[in-house]
C-alpha cells in the first residue's frame, strides 16, 4: 500500500472510532418510538457493558451511555438533568430503532 493509502486509511480508522463515540443528535428518522430494555448502572457498569462491545473512547471522552440488541445502558437519571438525559436517551432508541454505532445515515 502506498504512503498515501495508508495515510488515508488510517485517518479512516481514526474518524470511524471517534464517531462512536458522540452525543450527535439522530436523524430524525431514527427516532420514533421503541420498545428496549433499560438498565440503570453506574460509571464503572456502564463501561463493563459497553466498552467490550464498542471499545474504549478516545482520549477526553468517557462513555455515558450506549444500545446493544434492545437494551439501552445508561446512568442514573436521578445524575443528570433532564435536557442532557433525554438527549441521551432519544440518542440510544435511535440505535435500537436501526441508526448504525457510526452514526452515519
Amino acid at each position: 500500500m502506498s504512503d498515501l493509502a495508508s495515510a488515508a486509511f488510517a485517518a479512516m480508522l481514526a474518524a470511524a472510532s471517534t464517531a462512536l463515540f458522540t452525543d450527535a443528535q439522530p436523524p430524525e428518522r431514527f427516532q420514533s418510538p421503541a420498545v428496549f430494555v433499560l438498565e440503570v448502572g453506574t460509571q464503572a457498569a456502564i463501561e463493563s457493558r459497553c466498552q467490550p462491545l464498542f471499545g474504549v473512547p478516545p482520549a477526553g471522552m468517557k462513555t455515558d451511555a450506549c444500545a446493544a440488541g434492545g437494551r439501552v445502558v445508561a446512568p442514573n437519571p436521578c445524575d443528570f438533568d433532564s435536557e442532557r438525559y433525554a438527549r441521551m436517551l432519544c440518542h440510544e432508541m435511535a440505535h435500537v430503532n436501526g441508526w448504525p454505532p457510526t452514526h452515519g445515515e
